[in-house]
């Protein structure tokens, strides 16, 4: 299969690692070793969190967790994902 006009992996990883210091990046289901080696931060975590002040953004790729399989979440938590790659946002009870 020939590759897409553009397709640059390498070129995309050196770009990120210019910011490496300002990524949190979770594995997603095309991930793989090979990709984590051009790169100067990790992306193998399923998930990450982050705390806003009193807020718990959880973040995952979303093929592991997502609106029908969600994490253990609490009151007002931020689920982030991306796996569908079509931009929702959206609250579901006290999530």
């Amino acid at each position: 299969n020939a590759l897409p006009e553009g397709y640059a992996p390498a070129k995309v990883a050196e770009r990120l690692n210019e910011v490496a210091h300002k990524v949190i990046a979770v594995r997603g289901n095309c991930d793989s070793e090979v990709d984590q080696m051009l790169l100067h931060f990790p992306i193998t975590a399923p998930w990450q969190q982050v705390l806003l002040e009193k807020q718990r953004l959880f973040l995952t790729h979303g093929h592991l967790f997502g609106p029908e399989n969600l994490p253990a979440l609490n009151q007002n938590d931020v689920l982030v994902y991306g796996h569908t790659h079509l931009p929702v946002a959206e609250q579901r009870g006290e999530i």
